[in-house]
C-alpha cells in the first residue's frame, strides 16, 4: 500500500508546475532574513505534502535560513535542520521559534527604547565618543578592525549600541530573533556596494545616518511576521535545528527519517561565506574559517568539482544510512558554470544517489522566477526511494 501511495504521489508530483511564478515567496517567517539562492518554501512544502504524512520526521541537511523547517511545521510534520554555516543556524531557528505577542512586543519595546536614548545621544555629540560601548564578545579586535573597513564612523558607533543592547535581553528566543534582524540590516548598513553578492567597497558611498531607524523598521516588520507564525504553528511538533555537518552525521541513528530533503550549495555558483561576510564578523567568527569549512568553499580553485563530487559521495551515504525503508530522499539541485564550463550535477547527483542505494524515481525541472542576477535560471529537483 506504501509504495503504491508513494508511485501516484510521484505521478502527481511530475504533472505539477513547479515554476510558482505567481506564488508569494515570502509570508510569515519567510522574509525575516535575506538568504542566497533561498530555497522557495512551495517546492519543501509541495514534496512534503505528497511523500510524508502527519507526524513523521523530515530531514533537510543544508537547512540554510530554515525554509523546509517552516513548511514541515506548519503541515504537521517533525523535522531536523542541519548546517554548518553559524548564521543560517542562527537564522533558521528565529524563523522557527514561537514567540507569544506580549513578550515580543515588551522586549522589543525596551531594546528600541534603550538604543534609541544612547543612540540620540550620540547623534547628539559634535566628536565621536565611542569609548562606553565596547566589543561585544566573542568580537576580537582583529575581526573589528575588518569591520571598520565596511563602515562609516557613526555608522558602526550605532550598530555597537544596538548590538549591546541586543546581548542583555535575558529571553534567548527573544535575543536571536533581535540579532536576526541585527544581521538583516548589516549590509544596507555599509559601504558595500549593493550590485554584487559578493562583498565590494562602493567608493561613492556616503553615510547612512539612518542606521537606527533601519533596525526599528525590520524589527517591526519581521516582529510581525513572527507572530502570524506564532498564531499559525504546530507547537505540537517544534523544529530543531543543528550546527553540524551534512558529510559527517554519526550522531544521528540510522534509520531515523522518513523524508529527507536536500538542497546542496550550487557549487561555484553561490559565495556563500562572501555573502554573509559581515555577519559573521559581527558575531566573531572569521570568514576565512568559514570558507575552508563549507562545502563549496574555496570556490575559485580549480578542484572545486572534484572536491563538491566527492564531498556529495559523503552526503549521500549518510542520506541513505539515516533514511528508513521506503522513505524518500529529494535533492535540488542547479547546473552551475565553473572555470568556463558547465557541470552537469543533475546527472553527477542522479548516478551518485544510485551508487549509495538509492532507487531513482524522478526527475523534475523548473524554472527560477525573479532573478535578478546569475545564470543558473533551472533547478532540478531528483526523487529517490530506499
Amino acid at each position: 500500500m506504501t509504495q503504491s501511495l508513494s508511485s501516484s504521489a510521484v505521478g502527481r508530483l511530475r504533472q505539477s508546475d513547479w515554476d510558482f511564478a505567481k506564488e508569494d515567496t515570502r509570508y510569515l517567517t519567510h522574509s525575516v532574513h535575506r538568504y542566497s539562492s533561498k530555497f522557495v518554501p512551495q517546492i519543501p512544502r509541495k514534496l512534503i505534502s505528497e511523500l510524508t504524512t502527519p507526524g513523521q520526521l523530515v530531514l533537510d541537511n543544508f537547512v540554510g535560513s530554515g525554509t523546509t523547517l517552516v513548511e514541515a511545521n506548519l503541515l504537521g510534520r517533525a523535522s531536523v535542520g542541519i548546517d554548518l554555516n553559524p548564521i543560517a543556524c542562527m537564522i533558521a531557528k528565529s524563523k522557527i521559534a514561537p514567540i507569544d505577542r506580549q513578550t515580543l512586543q515588551k522586549e522589543c519595546e525596551g531594546l528600541i527604547i534603550g538604543a534609541r536614548r544612547d543612540i540620540l545621544h550620540v547623534r547628539g555629540q559634535r566628536s565621536l565618543d565611542d569609548g562606553d560601548y565596547n566589543l561585544s564578545p566573542p568580537m576580537t579586535q582583529l575581526l573589528f578592525d575588518e569591520l571598520r573597513r565596511w563602515y562609516f564612523p557613526r555608522d558602526l558607533l550605532e550598530l555597537r549600541i544596538i548590538k549591546n543592547h541586543i546581548d542583555t535581553i535575558g529571553d534567548t528566543r527573544v535575543r536571536n530573533f533581535a540579532n536576526v534582524c541585527f544581521s538583516e540590516i548589516l549590509r544596507r548598513s555599509s559601504r558595500a556596494d549593493s550590485s554584487y553578492a559578493n562583498l565590494m567597497i562602493n567608493k561613492k558611498a556616503k553615510p547612512k545616518h539612518k542606521v537606527f531607524e533601519y533596525f526599528q523598521r525590520q524589527l517591526s516588520l519581521a516582529s510581525q511576521r513572527l507572530s502570524d507564525f506564532t498564531h499559525f504553528c504546530n507547537l505540537e511538533f517544534p523544529p530543531e535545528v543543528i550546527c553540524g555537518d551534512a558529510r559527517n552525521l554519526g550522531f544521528i541513528p540510522d534509520c531515523s527519517f522518513e523524508m529527507v530533503i536536500s538542497h546542496p550549495p550550487y557549487l561555484a555558483a553561490v559565495p556563500y561565506a562572501e555573502f554573509m561576510r559581515l555577519s559573521l564578523l559581527w558575531f566573531g567568527i572569521d570568514p576565512k574559517k568559514i570558507e575552508t569549512q563549507l562545502m563549496a568553499g574555496k570556490r575559485r580553485r580549480k578542484d572545486i568539482v572534484d572536491r563538491f563530487t566527492g564531498d556529495m559521495v559523503k552526503v549521500f551515504n549518510e542520506m541513505f544510512r539515516m533514511l528508513r525503508h521506503s522513505g524518500k530522499c529529494c535533492v535540488v539541485i542547479g547546473n552551475p558554470e565553473s572555470h568556463g564550463k558547465i557541470v552537469q550535477l543533475n546527472g553527477i547527483l542522479r548516478e551518485q544517489g544510485e551508487s549509495a542505494g538509492f532507487d531513482f524515481e524522478a526527475e523534475i525541472a523548473r524554472k527560477r522566477i525573479n532573478m535578478r542576477k546569475g545564470k543558473l535560471r533551472n533547478e532540478y529537483i531528483l526523487i529517490f526511494s530506499k
